[in-house]
């Protein structure tokens, strides 16, 4: 999994803003349909995705957080959990 932890470019940034009220629109026709359909077109070939809202929500999330210019880090839950259960073991230690 990548982590983008570097601020983003001003190219990126920029692309992010022109993508974001079209992403928003998918986001909210997510949230009342539970899914989205998306084309895509890789190499040259166009099909068509089906995406959860969660994970609807979870890009346009990204994306909107680029377009500000800010740093963005994907973290799995798990791991998120086990982290933040190590810090509760951590200082429970040094009481």
């Amino acid at each position: 999994m990548t982590n983008l932890l570097q601020k983003p470019s001003i190219k990126d940034q920029k692309l992010a803003q022109k993508s974001l009220k079209f992403l928003q629109a998918l986001n909210e026709q997510a949230e009342a349909e539970r899914k989205v359909k998306i084309k895509i077109n890789p190499a040259g070939e166009e099909t068509t995705i089906k995406i959860p809202a969660t994970a609807m929500n979870a890009l346009y999330t990204v994306i909107s957080e680029m377009a500000e210019g800010k740093s963005v880090a994907v973290i799995p839950s798990e791991t998120a959990r086990r982290a933040e259960e190590d810090s509760i073991i951590a200082r429970a230690r040094i009481w």
